[in-house]
């Protein structure tokens, strides 16, 4: 006679709810034996830094994968096939846009799938054809070139240069200078004695792309020449001061202050707080003592820059402390310059041709007055927060993971910051309620996110299509979207006069030129009938050892 330890090893009982009317559906459980699973070895997952088209994927099944379970493995993702490189044997998916790396984490480990990868972008790099710019190495660690492809910049931005003037002759300049004032001399020719600003003037916005020369991060921008500093680089704050004040009430976006003092002054402070209060981006260098940030660096409301080299490591002289924002080149940078100026061993042009190597904090912070020069021209909507907080998230992590007293919140990246485009997307893409003449529609309500994997904040609208399926409600039909705060929509059903099947889309889209996944569709579907039936089934799995 069998033991009572022996007859029964397992029991397992769950609930199987079905519900019945025009559809069954069930629930399956899988029971697990004494033996482990034989699972595939993991695969490497995508780091998802690199940028991808929105909503598609890329797989290759193994050779002798059977077509049934190729297909059962898409459905299982809501994916379908719309491409292959058949030479290869590549299909190129359509996928639920925001659920990219989730869905390709999960083909990587099916066991018919060889790999799953996103479908990257490639494009072509515009390069300038200034002559000395394959010597600006400053511009291909931040990502120019790549940045140029979306925007070189408009001429509706300017830049305020407030420093020792800028050479009004140059070639490479004067074409892009407005008429400043010269607060050391009192007159209205900001003309440089010094070289300091004309070095500083063509880091941000040089002409580019002239044949000469070099290459400024903004090609597009204008040049505000405000003098404030003597022919030997001294000022006074009262002047800073008076620059920076008559930049904000002239137009200026961006104010560049590559200069730099070590006392508190309420009168320059104040000053600072006026231009970001009347929207600009102040930009200053932090020193190049390697000690604590200078002033106006050192104000809150100052765009902290401190200096990197060409192996994106922290300059040697570069200041450092909690006021640093982010870091940018500042070492051996090549510019336009003030001919047989000599500044420094480390800033001079020998030759008298308008162009040499500077190095300093000076440096980096045109660097970044330029890139906010092109954020403001590809989105002129923003304010001045938005463009600091583009260049601070985007900007490239050194040393210390996260935000450090050296780099601030890393290396400025122009081409992340400009490449960031809004990416709409929705889930769920379908949804059900059923109902009958006892029941309200099931569930209740339920809910849309209107995702955005872009960095760039998106402004959407949704409409319900067709206007006649007027038992279904959408609220709300408009929002936004970021990153961290996504959209939410909340749709309800009522029932209709008759039985049947009801089918309607929610369309959610968006007026910006520069979104991915424009459109988004949701289906959505009512059934309503006479009756719903609930069948609760018990079932007794034994496992018998005899």
């Amino acid at each position: 006679m069998m033991s009572p330890s022996n007859l029964v090893r397992n029991t397992l009982g769950f609930l199987l709810i079905a519900t019945l009317g025009l559809g069954f559906q069930i629930a399956s459980a899988a029971w697990l034996g004494d033996e482990p699973e034989q699972t595939k070895p993991p695969a490497s997952s995508p780091s998802g830094s690199g940028e991808f088209v929105p909503g598609e994927v890329l797989v290759k099944f193994k050779k002798d994968a059977p077509r049934v379970s190729v297909q059962a493995a898409l459905s299982a993702q809501h994916a379908r096939a719309v491409g292959q490189v058949p030479a290869l044997g590549v299909q190129r998916l359509s996928v639920p846009a925001g659920q990219e790396l989730a869905i390709i984490a999960s083909l990587q480990q099916h066991p018919l799938v060889e790999y799953a990868e996103p479908n990257y972008i490639i494009r072509a790099v515009l390069d300038p054809n200034d002559l000395y710019f394959p010597s600006q190495w400053g511009l291909d660690m931040i990502g120019a070139p790549e940045a140029w492809d979306v925007t070189t910049g408009s001429s509706d931005i300017i830049i305020a240069i407030v420093d020792s003037g800028i050479d009004l002759d140059h070639p490479d300049l004067s074409g892009k200078i407005i008429v400043g004032y010269d607060y050391v001399n009192g007159d209205w020719v900001p003309d440089d004695d010094f070289g300091h600003g004309t070095h500083v003037a063509g880091i941000a916005a040089a002409q580019t792309n002239n044949g000469i020369g070099v290459a400024g991060v903004s090609w597009g921008a204008r040049l505000m020449a405000l003098k404030v500093l003597d022919a030997g680089g001294y000022g006074h704050y009262d002047n800073v001061a008076s620059a920076v004040t008559y930049a904000a009430d002239h137009g200026a976006k961006i104010i560049n202050l590559s200069l730099g003092g070590g006392d508190y002054s309420q009168t320059l402070h104040n000053a600072v707080i006026y231009a970001h209060n009347a929207g600009c981006v102040v930009v200053a260098a932090t020193g190049n003592d390697n000690d604590s940030v200078l002033y106006p660096a050192k104000y809150a409301e100052a765009f902290a820059v401190a200096a990197t080299d060409s192996n994106d490591v922290q300059a040697w002289f570069s200041n450092y402390g909690s006021e640093v924002d982010v870091a940018a080149p500042g070492v051996g940078i090549y510019s336009t310059h003030l001919p047989h100026a000599y500044l420094s061993p480390s800033c001079h042009d020998d030759d008298g041709d308008g162009y040499g190597l500077c190095t300093g904090t000076s440096m980096a912070a045109p660097h970044v007055a330029g890139l906010a020069a092109l954020i403001w021209s590809e989105y002129p909507g923003y304010t001045n927060d938005q463009v600091e907080g583009r260049i601070e998230t985007t900007a490239v992590d050194l040393g210390e993971t996260g935000w450090d007293q050296y780099y601030g919140h890393g290396r400025i990246d122009a081409h992340a910051a400009l490449f960031c485009a809004p990416n709409l997307g929705a889930s769920p893409q379908s949804v059900a309620f059923l109902a009958d003449d006892t029941t309200d529609p099931i569930p209740s309500s339920q809910t849309v996110s209107v995702l955005n994997t872009g960095c760039a904040p998106i402004t959407w609208t949704a409409v319900i299509s067709p206007s006649t399926a007027t038992w279904l409600t959408a609220i709300p039909l408009a929002g936004t979207a970021t990153t961290t705060s996504p959209g939410s929509i909340s749709l309800s059903a009522s029932k209709t006069v008759t039985y049947g099947t009801y089918n309607a889309q929610v369309v959610i889209s968006t007026t910006q030129t520069t979104a991915w996944g424009n459109p988004q569709t949701v289906d959505v579907k009512l059934t309503y009938m006479a009756e719903l039936y609930k069948l609760i089934l018990v079932l007794i799995f034994k496992n018998y050892s005899w």
